[in-house]
């Protein structure tokens, strides 16, 4: 159940960094295929939703409301102007595409089932966003240095 809750997470992160993605710069979409479009659209709006995170963290705004402020902000952007690579044209899609895309999502599929075992990230990767989202903005953590 968590695994269907962490694709469903994943596709709602995807599409809200596709609503921010396409906004701002539109001439990057000039000459790519419809594939590197999306691919260029989803990494910009990725940058700017964790800008925007962060941002509200250090002002201290950062909280549930922000959250899904944030959120519905992009998929209203997503609705206003989907972005035409989401439906690639026909014959740009490649077989050779799933030849490299498919063994490496089986790969983080297979690792995104099991649990983290190593101190490091049970303490520091999920430590300190545990106590970002507790606090609702950044804090000092005496007991971990390097937080």
């Amino acid at each position: 159940m968590s695994l269907l809750w962490g694709g469903a997470q994943a596709a709602l992160l995807g599409a809200v960094a596709l609503g921010y993605g396409g906004w701002p710069l539109p001439m990057l979409d000039a000459g790519k295929t419809p594939l590197e479009r999306l691919v260029t659209r989803c990494a910009l709006g990725l940058g700017l939703v964790i800008l925007a995170t962060m941002a509200g963290g250090w002002l201290r705004i950062w909280g549930p409301w922000f959250h899904h402020g944030l959120v519905a902000g992009g998929l209203l952007l997503l609705a206003l102007r989907l972005p035409r690579a989401a439906v690639p044209a026909q014959g740009s899609f490649r077989r050779r595409d799933l030849l490299w895309a498919g063994p490496v999502l089986a790969l983080l599929l297979f690792y995104a089932a099991f649990p983290p075992t190593f101190y490091d990230a049970l303490l520091y990767h999920l430590g300190v966003p545990g106590r970002y989202l507790q606090s609702g903005g950044f804090v000092a953590w005496p007991e971990n240095l390097f937080s």
